[in-house]
């Protein structure tokens, strides 16, 4: 579906950027059930996206 070898490094990208939002989600209200929650949310989205 996609052409070329930086589609790759592009995902890993994304993919640590949403780490680091949830990361930083984590740290301020510091509670596992609202992190699991966004997850969640940003998995489905991403699934779609697909």
């Amino acid at each position: 579906m996609y052409g070329g070898g930086d589609t790759a490094s592009d995902e890993k990208e994304t993919n640590t950027s949403l780490r680091r939002v949830l990361k930083t989600i984590a740290d301020e209200y510091d509670h596992d059930l609202t992190i699991i929650g966004l997850h969640g949310c940003v998995w489905k989205v991403s699934s779609k996206a697909i």
